[in-house]
């Protein structure tokens, strides 16, 4: 926005929907720039605004409109040839750094996240665990890890092919996603390992609740064509500070607690002396 347009007209600019703007090929009274009605709410209290009259052209990138470039001016007539150009060049200089923009963010995104999945990689886990770290740490909370992978899936691939294995990949990261809080991160860490971080948690044992939704979830049948392919899922659980205080011993820990649960016989519980509220874990009740 121009610094001498007055508030006034800035705050209802900043309302308007985009599609109502209108783009005449000369200059146009102001009150035709938008069809919305709080434009022409607008116009009408102010009979004095300091603009008579306008002209606008789209800034347009892949196809689609993504804004507007807009001149107000006092006078009632003027000639929109030069005014015209100038405007259209303002708005292919804005095409151009938007097209930019989205070109970085696409490669920024693929650069965090899986392209399988979308759920964010190792790297991105890696920078969200470090502000979890700090944040539990601010909030004097726990934060807490699971670590999962899933048994069965070599023998799909290698049974029904690649293209199965990757739709139960994909409905294994919808699940888990569905499963937990908002705030929380699900991220596939390579092949058929996926990392669950539980911030701000309040009791130990409600990250191995969690977990144990997450592979209660993953023991439902998962249709891939005209197959439906069955898997499971064993979980490590680790729990900041109480199971190391950096990324790289929480993944340590979870890791091992994962495989632990691999070897435990069927049907044995996992040892209950960890899955205790804060308060007894922890003797004081407080975090550290």
């Amino acid at each position: 926005m121009a610094p001498a347009l007055p508030a006034g007209p800035l705050e209802v600019l900043e309302r308007i929907d985009i599609r109502s703007v209108s783009f005449p090929s000369e200059f146009r009274a102001a009150r035709e720039y938008s069809e919305d009605p709080a434009w022409a709410d607008f116009i009408d209290s102010r009979q004095s605004a300091r603009f008579r009259t306008f002209c606008s052209a789209p800034i347009e990138v892949d196809g689609e409109m993504a804004g507007v470039v807009a001149a107000f001016f006092r006078e009632e007539g003027r000639s929109g040839d030069a005014q015209g150009a100038q405007l259209g060049l303002w708005c292919n200089i804005a095409a151009l750094a938007l097209d930019r923009r989205r070109l970085h963010d696409r490669l920024a995104y693929r650069a965090q996240h899986d392209g399988l999945t979308g759920l964010p990689n190792r790297a991105l886990l890696y920078e969200s665990l470090d502000q979890e770290i700090e944040r539990a740490s601010r909030g004097r909370r726990l934060l807490g890890m699971l670590y999962l992978d899933l048994d069965g899936f070599k023998q799909i691939n290698d049974t029904y092919g690649h293209a199965a294995g990757d739709a139960v990949l994909q409905e294994a990261a919808r699940r888990m996603t569905q499963t937990v809080r908002r705030g929380d991160t699900v991220a596939r860490i390579g092949g058929d390992e996926f990392v669950v971080l539980l911030p701000m948690l309040g009791r130990s044992e409600d990250a191995r609740q969690v977990a144990d939704k997450i592979v209660q979830e993953l023991r439902k049948p998962i249709q891939s064509g005209h197959h439906w392919l069955s898997v499971s899922a064993c979980a490590g659980v680790a729990i900041w500070p109480l199971d190391g205080d950096r990324p790289d011993s929480l993944l340590r820990f979870a890791d091992a607690q994962m495989y632990g649960d691999k070897r435990r016989p069927l049907g044995d519980a996992p040892a209950e002396s960890r899955d205790q509220p804060v308060a007894s874990s922890l003797g004081k009740g407080e975090v550290p």
